[in-house]
């Protein structure tokens, strides 16, 4: 025989030799009980914590004032509510087979040794509720055709019972019971987003209802993109936990981290993801880390690309963010001299008189406060060179809201180039090719 094949053999004596054992020691009870293990097990609701302790170690988890779940030891993270719950729901259906009494000393055999001995059992549970005693369980080994042992508190009876329970908080590693969300939080109170790659950082805050760059420029974020780079963000989740409290993050490249993702609301409350390096060549999985959480889980490609998308996609692609209806008059400077508008009760007019076209102010008004650019591009030098124009928007007094200057790529063998627009922010945001701007009040009259 091969060594395979007397494994085999020695398990199946084995199991049958330990149902005949029990069969002898189950004779003179009652047989099928086929009653509940607890009458009166507490509702997931009921349950404010739970204690187990495993052959791989000791976790509690504890509910929170808002009924979040979290694991507080060995250490702290959020827990998925509805797989947590799962342990109270299978103990209110748990059933007992039968009763075993047993002799001193044989309880070893089941993972369930006699109290007095100072050994322990396989595993305990404790499950702590409102209003009421806790639940003690001791929990022992697996038997075969879908049965376990376990005892209730360390001095109640042995019983025999479907082996949901033990399936539940032996078989599976608690790690998967898990909030796989890397930011939990993200809503209407989240107030600061960054992103940090090789030292170069990105971030952006809100400032009343709009969100504004920080850095690299201080500039309008685009309140469409940054809404999909948010939703994102709260979907990110990774798809395994790969081990608990390394010995050194560096070995994941997570100290220093290959870039950083952080989240904080109005409340100082903040989460910053560490993203390490890739999990092996031919993916482009990486490892990554909550800070301050000593646990390395595993994240996929598309999610690392989510994060960290470039950033130049959520600058606002508009000329202004001025609102249409606070501006009072419009002031364009060329070098062919300076027209103003002004509103009047009935649309718009030149401050000097004559005729302005309204499809021509729509116009003006559109391409600045509305048309999206095609292009994107920050500069640290700004152009003069290619400045054609600069318009300055006013509100109640003369009062001004926003100057855009306009500039136009250079003159070719196809014509005018393009047109742009920079506010004073050091990004220049490129027209697509043959929109047109009406500077002039000879163009404005048209």
């Amino acid at each position: 025989m091969s060594l395979r094949q007397v494994s085999i053999v020695w398990a199946i004596a084995v199991a049958v030799g330990l149902l005949a054992w029990l069969n002898l020691q189950t004779s003179s009870t009652q047989g099928l009980v086929d009653a509940l293990v607890l009458a009166e097990s507490p509702a997931p609701a009921d349950v404010r914590g739970i204690s187990l302790r495993r052959p791989d170690g000791t976790f509690r988890f504890e509910r929170d004032v808002l009924g979040n779940w979290w694991q507080t030891e060995p250490f702290r993270h959020r827990m998925d509510t509805a797989q947590l719950m799962l342990i109270p729901e299978t103990l209110q259906r748990l059933r007992t087979v039968a009763r075993v009494e047993l002799k001193s000393g044989q309880g070893d055999v089941l993972g369930l040794p006699d109290p007095d001995s100072g050994a322990k059992s396989l595993a305990t549970l404790r499950l702590d509720r409102e209003g009421g005693p806790s639940i003690d369980i001791e929990l022992g080994r697996k038997g075969i055709g879908g049965r376990g042992w376990l005892r209730l508190g360390s001095t109640g009876d042995v019983l025999v019972v479907d082996d949901d329970l033990h399936q539940l908080v032996l078989q599976e590693a608690p790690q998967t019971w898990r909030d796989p969300r890397l930011f939990g939080g993200i809503g209407p109170d989240t107030t600061t987003l960054a992103r940090e790659i090789g030292g170069e950082r990105v971030e952006l805050a809100r400032v009343g209802r709009r969100w504004q760059f920080l850095s690299p420029v201080q500039t309008r974020a685009d309140a469409e993109a940054l809404g999909a780079w948010m939703s994102e963000l709260a979907g990110a989740r990774f798809s395994a936990v790969l081990l608990d409290q390394p010995p050194d993050p560096r070995a994941f490249g997570l100290e220093p981290p290959f870039a950083k993702v952080l989240v904080a609301d109005g409340s100082n409350a903040s989460t910053s993801l560490l993203i390490g390096d890739r999990v092996s060549g031919a993916t482009a999985d990486r490892y990554a880390m909550i800070e301050g959480v000593p646990s390395v889980v595993r994240i996929d490609g598309d999610t690392v690309l989510s994060l960290l998308a470039d950033p130049i996609q959520l600058i606002d692609r508009t000329g202004s963010g001025i609102d249409a209806a606070d501006i009072d008059s419009v002031r364009i400077l060329t070098a062919d001299g300076t027209v103003l508008i002004e509103r009047a009760l009935d649309g718009w007019t030149f401050s000097d008189g004559g005729a302005l076209n309204t499809a021509s102010m729509a116009q003006l008004l559109h391409v600045l406060l509305d048309e999206p650019a095609i292009d994107v591009t920050m500069v640290d030098v700004y152009p003069e060179e290619l400045q054609v124009a600069s318009i300055v928007l006013q509100g109640r007094g003369g009062r001004p809201l926003d100057t855009i200057r306009v500039l136009r790529e250079p003159l070719t063998a196809q014509g005018l180039g393009r047109l742009g627009m920079e506010n004073g922010d050091g990004v220049i945001r490129v027209l697509p090719k043959g929109v047109a701007l009406p500077l002039t009040k000879i163009e404005l009259s048209r």
